[in-house]
């Protein structure tokens, strides 16, 4: 088909055919008409259908992404709940200095060591240590197991005076908050 006819096809408009028949229509135009007619119904109900899916479509990507990352999340915090225990007892090991500078050398180096690699870890999957050092106490990041007197003559109160036991957080919230001693 040559471009010419191409273009008087594409500017054919087909109306309505009026309630009135006139003499003029034969009775094969009325049947191409509705049939006409039909298939244009036809074109948009499949058109629709087919929006249709492809939203479903899209929105089952978004929802299925979104679970990804909430299930990928949950095994990080399941593992880091696993991991802190093992890290509570290096920093056990680590809190008696005179117990731990006995030991030799080379070998508290290698466990200093696994240590980080373990830090590293949870690092790599966003996890990290709630800080405390000098920190003003946030009840949505540490538990204050006691309160210490002093700290006045730098107005400390409700600074964190010691850490019993350290906390961890992710992107999503926290894994366990931070024990700590606070100045009243």
């Amino acid at each position: 088909m040559s471009k010419k006819d191409e273009q008087k096809i594409e500017d054919i408009t087909i109306e309505p055919e009026a309630t009135e028949v006139s003499g003029f229509s034969s009775p094969s135009d009325k049947k191409l008409k509705d049939k006409l007619k039909k298939a244009i119904a036809e074109k948009q109900e499949y058109l629709d259908g087919w929006q249709r899916a492809k939203a479903d479509l899209v929105n089952a990507k978004k929802e299925f992404e979104e679970q990804r990352k909430r299930i990928v999340s949950m095994a990080n915090e399941n593992m880091a709940n696993e991991i802190l225990p093992v890290l509570d007892s290096f920093d056990m090991a680590f809190s008696n200095k005179e117990s731990w500078e006995a030991v030799d050398k080379n070998w508290r180096m290698g466990v200093e060591h696994i240590y980080n690699q373990l830090l590293g870890i949870l690092r790599d999957h966003g996890v990290e240590e709630i800080k405390t050092d000098g920190e003003m106490f946030d009840p949505m990041l540490h538990v204050s197991s006691e309160e210490v007197v002093g700290g006045e003559e730098k107005n400390m109160s409700g600074i964190i005076a010691r850490t019993i036991q350290k906390g961890y957080k992710s992107k999503d919230g926290v894994i366990r908050p931070a024990r700590v001693t606070v100045y009243k």
